[in-house]
């Protein structure tokens, strides 16, 4: 077994939880291994060593790893909830959207770093985008890509210095021929 291998197993195995919190968190190989490219996208650590500290972080902390997938359910959770819960959670966002992602999921240390350094304009894309996306038929979504060339031209660029954050609009139509706005934080390292 070659030493990358190894260091793969190892971080597979830091993600396996004791049969009894099986139930509540479990992780499988194959869903940890989608997941993960997803953490790659905002900044993810480059080692396996640092991918089993932030593995062994996600654990001790009882947080999900942010990433995409993790963040829109966490966003499904919130609209299955009701207006309520929808409420709140714009607020939170423009309260201090850092805070909420901080006290919500766990982060890499390189993620840190992005989410500090958001700046007022790409915050102010942020709960724009989140605004209109909680707002009644509309959508919001996260996507995080590995690459600036996935920015698509007409969306809303807003450049920090670690990663770019733009919003993108689209349109859906609806079962019952109304049309709905999805809108996407988009995040590029």
């Amino acid at each position: 077994m070659t030493p990358d291998a190894r260091a793969a197993r190892a971080a597979i195995t830091i993600a396996a939880l004791p049969a009894s919190e099986a139930g509540a968190c479990a992780v499988d190989r194959r869903t940890f291994l989608q997941d993960s490219v997803a953490v790659v996208a905002l900044g993810a650590p480059g080692s396996w060593a640092a991918w089993r500290e932030a593995i062994a972080r996600s654990h001790e902390q009882r947080r999900p790893l942010l990433t995409e997938e993790t963040f829109n359910a966490h966003v499904q959770s919130i609209r299955s909830q009701g207006a309520t819960a929808e409420r709140d959670f714009v607020t939170a966002v423009r309260s201090d959207v850092r805070a909420l992602l901080r006290g919500r999921f766990a982060l890499t240390a390189v993620q840190e770093r992005n989410i500090a350094a958001f700046s007022t304009a790409d915050i102010a894309t942020i709960v724009s985008a989140v605004d209109r996306g909680f707002l009644p038929r509309n959508a919001f979504r996260l996507r995080l890509v590995s690459s600036r060339v996935a920015v698509r031209p007409g969306m809303d660029r807003k450049a920090s210095a670690e990663c770019d954050v733009t919003a993108e609009r689209s349109a859906t139509q609806l079962p019952d021929g109304a049309i709905a706005e999805v809108w996407t934080v988009v995040i590029a390292p």
